[in-house]
């Protein structure tokens, strides 16, 4: 009976991290995992790209460390997208490190651009 409630309690945590996936990436459904990471993988070359620009738009505001791990976390992320089969459990962290990819870029935009209007509030004053 013991072993039964913890079955039970097992795959109720593995249901529960399975629809807090779906939540970060955005998706309703196992196809939509699979259309989203299609998708990603399609548009990498372009957003890879953007991503480049921005990092070295970034570069003068973090350590020579920061960037560098940012370099090798896009990288690495490149590598998993493109190198990825269509196996869902394999998909699923690709797509959320997409999404935090995503998030902290804009952030570090967010700080970047709040430091300019910092410093031109400076110099108006």
């Amino acid at each position: 009976m013991n072993k039964l409630i913890q079955s039970k309690e097992k795959n109720e945590i593995y249901h529960l991290i399975d629809l807090l996936h779906y939540v970060l990436v955005n998706v309703k459904t196992n196809d939509d995992v699979e259309k989203q990471f299609q998708q990603i993988r399609q548009e990498w070359p372009n957003y890879k790209i953007d991503i480049e620009g921005t990092l070295k738009e970034l570069q003068p505001y973090v350590t020579p460390e920061i960037f560098q791990e940012w370099n090798t976390i896009l990288k690495t992320l490149e590598q998993r997208i493109m190198s990825q089969s269509n196996q869902q459990s394999n998909i699923k962290p690709i797509l959320i490190a997409h999404r935090i990819l995503k998030l902290e870029i804009q952030r570090l935009l967010h700080i970047e651009h709040q430091e300019d209007d910092i410093d031109e509030n400076a110099i108006i004053q």
